[in-house]
């Protein structure tokens, strides 16, 4: 596992020191974007920070999880997966091409079909594909 550490800290600071000098030099007019920054700098500053703090705790249980091998049955069940996966987004993608041309369908409301049929899909079959294989 890489350490990421110093590159999250590295980023937070970034993005908190970007912010504050915008809204010292007035840059731009509006202050919430500066200060969403701010806000997202220093989530990223406690989530690295915890993380890190876990990380050392549990870090032999973690670093043997981490090093399992990829087996054959992964390759299997993934590969499965995404046959299932794909043959029922072909099908929720003509479903709905073919209740556009009876209904007004947006563009965006089609695409959020699309998607959580896909999340679904995907979740449920590498449920059924780990139990049964």
């Amino acid at each position: 596992m890489k350490n990421k550490f110093f590159e999250r800290i590295l980023f937070s600071i970034v993005a908190i020191g970007i912010s504050i000098t915008d809204i010292l030099l007035g840059g731009t007019s509006n202050i919430y974007v500066d200060n969403f920054y701010i806000l997202v700098g220093l989530i990223a500053f406690v989530y690295t920070i915890f993380d890190y703090y876990k990380y050392n705790k549990n870090r032999k249980e973690i670093d043997d999880q981490l090093s399992k091998e990829y087996d054959e049955r992964d390759e299997l069940v993934d590969g499965k997966v995404s046959k299932i996966t794909l043959k029922v987004i072909l099908a929720t993608i003509f479903i709905v091409m073919f209740a556009s041309k009876f209904a007004i369908i947006n563009g965006d409301i089609s695409l959020f079909i699309i998607l959580v049929t896909f999340i679904i899909t995907e979740f449920l079959a590498r449920k059924y594909y780990n139990y049964i294989i």
